[in-house]
């Protein structure tokens, strides 16, 4: 799906499903659809509720979640979802219809129904991915990659590096390296992003932990320069109580 400046756009997904040929029809769904849309899918999946939860913090545009789960309930794994994120657009995949018409307790979007047939899906998905992308263009940014302007959530920067004449995007999917200057895009994104150095831009909504010069974004650990110690602690401190 193009955008009006004629763009790529990018969803980031999440599958928490525990069975495996409804796991492979929904993918094989997606693909199909991104296919003869022109919209691009990163596509990560789960089979357990709680993996899922352990590992969120609102990385994801759409979560497809099954209702029937090991551990815990599709529903209780809602509710704590929400807990997280009450804004991440919520599909229940049940082959229960009357499980999905609970879904208005935890805001889900819509529901799908098993068996998945790509028919059916390609219509509920059209207005999810419409919804998800209206909602989310307001926080994201848009880069240029081997020549396709691709949409990428702010949620999902670790880091920015800069590299000579080039900025390499580090993001919880992949990395991205290229043309740009630090100092043009800074202006560009929100004050969750902040400079440690001259050469790293990171996103305080990312950092797991801070000791010392040393700041912690999943399993990367960079170093804050000297001259940017204090305010880094000042700008975090104020991001941790919510200034």
């Amino acid at each position: 799906m193009r955008n009006a400046g004629g763009h790529i756009e990018m969803l980031y997904c999440a599958i928490v499903e525990d069975e495996q040929e409804d796991l492979v029809a929904l993918r094989k769904c997606l693909t199909q659809y991104a296919q003869e849309n022109e919209i691009s899918f990163h596509v990560e999946c789960f089979s357990d509720a709680l993996d899922f939860l352990e590992r969120f913090h609102s990385q994801y545009d759409i979560v497809f979640l099954d209702i029937e789960l090991p551990n815990i309930t599709g529903m209780e794994a809602a509710r704590r979802l929400r807990s997280q994120d009450p804004d991440v657009t919520l599909v229940f995949v049940t082959n229960m219809q009357q499980y999905a018409v609970q879904g208005y307790e935890v805001a889900a979007f819509d529901y799908i129904l098993k068996p998945v047939t790509y028919y059916a899906f390609s219509l509920k998905l059209r207005r999810i991915v419409s919804y998800a992308l209206s909602r989310d263009k307001s926080q994201s940014t848009m880069i240029r990659v081997e020549g396709k302007t691709i949409r990428i959530p702010y949620r999902s920067i670790l880091y920015l590096e800069a590299d000579g004449h080039y900025l390499v995007w580090h993001t919880e999917q992949q990395v991205y390296r290229v043309l740009g200057s630090m100092k043009a895009v800074q202006e560009t994104l929100p004050d969750t992003f902040f400079p440690i150095s001259r050469w790293n831009l990171i996103n305080l909504q990312n950092v797991t932990s801070v000791q010392g010069y040393n700041v912690t974004l999943g399993e990367e650990t960079l170093q804050i320069s000297r001259y940017k110690l204090k305010e880094f602690q000042q700008a975090f401190a104020m991001f941790m109580v919510g200034g």
